[in-house]
């Protein structure tokens, strides 16, 4: 067995809260688990208007400079690398099994020590240095304990592309993670090198839904999104959906897509669907801290128990578990896992299974009403 990851990797400076200039909420989005972010133009735009230097692509953003002067002035009090790829990897890599992740980063410090971290943690680093282009970054604000700012560059994760290295290294025995935080054309490449090559894992972390086509899914056979995704890819395809329910959401997602789809539903609850079945998971009660990374680090959980063969229903408590931990504390990455105590929590959650033929009728009834 091995893991293989396509994905970003970014390097975060993590600042106490603070409260977001109200001029620059419009511009927001939300990933659906109380973090919202706005994409960046470059690496040097908070560095300009500290220094008063000009910002070149601030129009991009259709607000003036000085709306983000005292976001730029606040000093990081943590950093350190993080990303959709590097943190499922750093989790699988703590969970003793030996995940790649294959990805780009920039020619900066920031660079270096993503690698250094990685390695010490057991994920082998395959990146392409990009000359001349920063690692992509995040200045993370957490405005208290459900809601963080995330201002993200995505730098080097333009410019990530799939290898001959990474094609070659896809068998039989692959776990591969893809995720659409770098470019969709080489997604492609790799999904279709992917099927030619008989991978029997491969998940697939929708962030976003641009461009994708269904298509997309044929080598697919799992996705991992968040509620806000969920519903994101079943308007994206135009699937009739109920939104207020969404069990709908996820059982029209597995049967149109052909996939197992696992719907985090942030502290309140797990949906698996999958062929006739539905199961809905209820986490055990946390204290949260910080929801950064939590989903990535319930990715990692989930990618070593697909490639460990372990049973669907256990890997997904587990991956609750570790995400849960990661939500208590500040930091998205956990250095040291306790994998008795992970099992011993895992027992607690509650699973309630429950019949596609439900759902069907809930979905038939609502929009019928409609």
């Amino acid at each position: 067995m091995a893991i293989h990851i396509f994905a970003s990797a970014t390097h975060d400076f993590f600042f106490k809260a603070g409260q977001l200039p109200a001029e620059l909420r419009p511009l927001l989005k939300t990933d659906g688990q109380g973090i919202v972010y706005l994409s960046i133009p470059h690496d040097k735009f908070f560095e300009n208007i500290r220094n008063g230097k000009p910002v070149p692509d601030i129009a991009k953003l259709e607000i003036a400079p000085a709306s983000f002067l005292r976001l730029a002035n606040a000093e990081p009090d943590d950093n350190f690398s993080t990303g959709k790829g590097a943190n499922p990897a750093a989790i699988c890599g703590l969970y003793g099994l030996k995940p790649t992740l294959h990805c780009a980063l920039g020619n900066d410090e920031y660079s270096q020590h993503c690698i250094n971290e990685l390695t010490r943690m057991g994920v082998t680093v395959k990146a392409e240095i990009i000359p001349g282009v920063s690692m992509a970054h995040a200045h993370i604000f957490v405005e208290n304990a459900k809601t963080n700012l995330n201002l993200i560059y995505k730098g080097a994760n333009n410019f990530a592309k799939v290898t001959q290295e990474l094609i070659d290294s896809l068998n039989d025995e692959t776990t591969l993670l893809i995720n659409t935080s770098v470019p969709l054309d080489q997604t492609r490449i790799l999904l279709k090198e992917a099927g030619e090559r008989g991978v029997p894992r491969v998940v697939f972390n929708c962030v976003k839904t641009a461009g994708l086509v269904l298509g997309d899914f044929t080598h697919v056979t799992d996705i991992v999104v968040n509620r806000d995704e969920a519903q994101a890819l079943a308007e994206h395809f135009k699937f009739p959906h109920d939104e207020e329910n969404d069990q709908s959401i996820a059982t029209i997602l597995s049967e149109r897509l052909g996939v197992r789809c696992v719907m985090t539903r942030g502290g309140d609850s797990v949906m698996i669907a999958h062929d006739d079945t539905f199961d809905e998971l209820y986490p055990n009660p946390i204290t949260v801290v910080n929801v950064t990374g939590a989903g990535d680090g319930f990715l990692g959980v989930y990618l070593a128990g697909l490639d460990q063969g372990k049973d669907i229903l256990q890997t997904v408590k587990e991956a609750m578990v570790v995400g849960g931990l990661i939500a208590s504390q500040k930091s998205p990455r956990l250095h040291t896992l306790d994998i008795p105590m992970i099992m011993n929590e895992a027992q607690a959650i509650q699973v309630v299974p429950t019949q596609y033929l439900y759902g069907h009728h809930v979905r038939a009834a609502r929009l019928s009403r409609a």
